[in-house]
């Protein structure tokens, strides 16, 4: 049975992507996984813009597939294999419904300074780690820590 971890990537984070990208190769490495690489979108046409037209979703997601293919290709090495899914959807429930729809054997993904929201609603990596099925591996930046 072929085993497949699970590296969700905010791309609009430089910084979560170095953290995240070398513990993800590693465990897909050493378990000899498949690794996937996931974006989540927010749906900004049906919660917030009901006036967008599709096709201005498409084009979101075609983009961001691009950005996400060159994270694949500048971050993991040719003897792992891997591919890539972009979601459309609210954050952090988009991501839990992909998990438990593709029962990865790990999640490994970076932690964020907590903003003030954080606080209220809770941070999308407390979320994951509560409602996934498997188990989750959340980096922190150690020059952050505190």
């Amino acid at each position: 049975m072929s085993q497949k971890i699970l590296a969700p990537i905010d791309l609009s984070q430089d910084s979560a992507i170095a953290l995240t990208m070398p513990y993800a190769v590693e465990m897909a490495e050493t378990r000899g996984a498949t690794l996937e690489l996931l974006t989540v979108l927010p749906d900004f046409k049906a919660e917030m813009y009901p006036y967008m037209e599709v096709d201005s979703t498409e084009a979101s997601v075609k983009s961001v597939e691009q950005d996400l293919q060159k994270v694949g290709q500048n971050h993991v090495p040719s003897n792992v294999t891997w591919n890539m899914a972009v979601e459309v959807g609210r954050m952090p429930r988009t991501l839990v419904a992909h998990i438990n729809d593709t029962r990865p054997d790990m999640v490994v993904m970076a932690a964020h300074e907590p903003g003030l929201a954080d606080y209220f609603l809770g941070s999308v990596s407390d979320y994951v780690v509560r409602h996934a099925h498997c188990p989750v591996l959340v980096v922190r930046d150690p020059n952050n820590a505190g």
